[in-house]
C-alpha cells in the first residue's frame, strides 16, 4: 500500500526554525510533561484517602483503570495519521490533549470540596486520555530525529527526551511535598497549579515545524473507512519479524511479578516510614531515572545492547534480595538502618530500568518505517506492550502476595518466599534477549514508507 499522504512544502507551526530550535522545545514540552504527570498525584490521592474515604483496593482500581488509555496508544498515533486537523497531524492532536488534561485538573481544583466518585473518576480518566493523546503525537517529532542520528550519536537525544521528563518529574514532585509542608498549599490549590504549569508545554508546540498533508488519492478514493485502511497498516508492519520479536521481549521482560505493593505495606505497618518518607522516595526514583539516562547516553550507548539488556535484567532481579535483608531484619547485624534499604533498592532499579528502556526505546525508533506517517503508531504499538506487561507485573506481584499469604495478620511471615519467587522469575527474560535485532542488522536495513518487508542490502 502507498504511504496515505503527500507532503505539500513546509509550513509548519512555525516555519524555517532550526533543529537545534526544535529539538530544545521538544526537551522543554517533556519537562512540562514530567511536570504534568507528577503533580496532580499527591492532591489526588489526598482527595481519595481523605475526603471520598477509598480503601487500598478501590484506589488501586482506579488507577488502573485510569492507566486504560496508555495500553492503547498505537490506536491514537493511526487516528493522528488517518484524521489530520486542518492539514496537520501531530500539533492539533497534542494541543488538545495538554488543554484537556488542564482543564480536568482545574476542574477538579475548582469542585474538590463537592466532587463525587463518578466526577473524579471522570476527570481523571480525561486527564489520562490527554496526556497520551499529546504523547503519542510529539512521539512522531522524536522518532524522526532519532532516525536521522548518526552512528555516533546513536540514542543521545532519546536519552535527553526521558532526561527531561525525569527533570519535570522530579521539580514537580519536590514542589509538590514543599509547598504544602511549608507554604500551606491545600491538595485543591496544588491541582489548580499542576493545571496551569502544564498549560506552559503547549507553548514549546509553536516551535516544532510540521509539515501540512493533503490525503492521497488511493486512500481518498478507498472504500475502506481510513481508520480501517490505517489499522491494515499497522497490521502489516507488525508482521516485520525485528518489531514482533521486540514486542515478545518487551513483554516477557516487563511483565515479571513485582513485590512492590507488598513492600509498601510492609514499610508503613512493620517499619512504620512516614509520608515525608514516601516522598523523598519518590524524587529519589526519579533522580535515578535521570542517572540511568545520563548513564545510558555517556557509557553505554556503544555497547552492544543485547549485553546492555542481560546486564540490566540481572540488576533488576537480584535488587530484591535487598529487600529481603531489610524483611530478614538482617540488616541490623550490620547495623545498618532500615530507611537506607529502600532508598537503595529504589535507586538500583530506577537506573536499572531506565537503562533497560532506552535501547528498546532507540532500537523500536530504528525499526519503524522511515516516514512520519507510519513511525509512530509502530513505535507507540511497542511502548503500549510495555504499558501491557506492567500492569501484568502488578497484577501478578499482587496475587503471588496474596497466594503466599503475604499479609500483616501474619506478620509478613511468608514474605522472604515471595520476594525469591520475584527473583526467580525476573531473571528468565535474560532467555530472550536473542529476539532483539541487532543494530547492525537495523542500519543494514531498509525501512522505506510502503508496507513491504524489510530489504536486505
Amino acid at each position: 500500500m502507498a504511504a496515505c499522504y503527500s507532503v505539500e512544502p513546509s509550513k509548519g507551526a512555525v516555519a524555517h526554525l532550526t533543529p537545534r530550535t526544535q529539538v530544545w522545545a521538544l526537551y522543554w514540552f517533556y519537562i512540562a510533561f514530567g511536570v504534568n504527570l507528577t503533580m496532580p498525584i499527591i492532591p489526588a490521592k489526598i482527595l481519595m484517602m481523605d475526603q471520598l474515604k477509598f480503601d487500598p483496593y478501590t484506589l488501586s482500581m482506579m488507577n488502573t483503570i485510569t492507566m486504560f488509555p496508555w495500553i492503547i496508544k498505537p490506536i491514537y498515533s493511526i487516528a493522528c495519521d488517518a484524521f489530520p486537523i486542518f492539514g496537520y497531524r501531530r500539533f492539533p492532536y497534542a494541543f488538545a490533549g495538554i488543554l484537556t488534561h488542564s482543564a480536568m485538573c482545574l476542574t477538579i481544583s475548582l469542585c474538590f470540596q463537592s466532587i463525587g466518585f463518578c466526577c473524579l473518576f471522570l476527570c481523571m480518566f480525561m486527564s489520562s486520555l490527554g496526556l497520551v493523546v499529546a504523547d503519542a503525537a510529539v512521539d512522531a517529532y522524536v522518532i524522526v530525529i532519532v532516525q536521522r542520528e548518526s552512528k555516533s550519536d546513536l540514542g543521545q537525544f532519546q536519552s535527553g527526551v526521558w532526561m527531561a521528563r525525569s527533570v519535570g518529574a522530579i521539580l514537580s514532585t519536590a514542589a509538590s511535598g514543599a509547598l504544602m509542608e511549608y507554604a500551606s498549599y491545600s491538595a485543591a490549590e496544588l491541582m489548580g497549579l499542576s493545571a496551569i504549569i502544564g498549560m506552559s508545554g503547549l507553548i514549546s508546540l509553536f516551535f516544532v515545524q510540521e509539515e501540512k498533508v493533503s490525503y492521497d488519492p488511493i486512500v481518498k478514493h478507498s472504500t475502506k473507512p481510513r481508520l480501517w485502511v490505517f489499522a491494515q497498516h499497522l497490521t502489516q508492519r507488525m508482521k516485520n519479524p525485528d518489531i514482533y520479536r521486540m514486542c515478545i521481549f518487551v513483554l516477557l521482560f516487563s511483565a515479571s511479578p513485582t513485590p512492590g505493593n507488598a513492600m509498601f505495606f510492609f514499610m508503613r505497618s512493620q517499619l512504620e516510614f512516614s509520608a515525608a518518607y514516601f516522598s523523598a522516595l519518590s524524587i529519589i526514583s526519579h533522580v535515578s531515572y535521570l542517572l540511568g539516562s545520563y548513564i545510558f547516553m555517556k557509557f553505554l550507548k556503544h555497547i552492544p545492547y543485547r549485553a546492555v539488556l542481560k546486564g540490566t535484567v540481572c540488576g533488576t532481579s537480584l535488587v530484591y534480595l535487598i529487600d529481603l535483608i531489610l524483611v530478614k531484619r538482617w540488616n541490623r547485624w550490620l547495623l545498618l538502618p532500615d530507611w537506607l534499604f529502600p532508598i537503595l533498592e529504589t535507586v538500583v532499579l530506577g537506573i536499572c530500568a531506565q537503562i533497560a528502556f532506552l535501547p528498546i526505546a532507540v532500537i523500536t525508533a530504528r525499526v519503524s518505517p522511515d516516514s512520519d506517517s507510519g513511525s509512530a503508531y509502530v513505535y507507540n504499538a511497542v511502548i503500549s506492550v510495555s504499558n501491557i506487561s506492567t500492569i501484568i507485573s502488578e497484577s501478578s506481584g499482587g496475587f503471588l502476595a496474596r497466594f503466599l499469604q503475604v499479609t500483616s495478620s501474619n506478620e509478613y511471615r511468608n514474605f522472604p518466599i515471595l520476594l525469591i519467587v520475584c527473583t526467580v522469575l525476573g531473571l528468565f527474560p535474560i532467555l530472550s534477549v536473542g529476539l532483539l535485532p541487532t543494530l547492525d542488522d537495523v542500519n543494514a536495513t531498509d525501512y522505506d514508507g510502503n508496507c513491504n518487508d524489510k530489504k536486505r542490502r
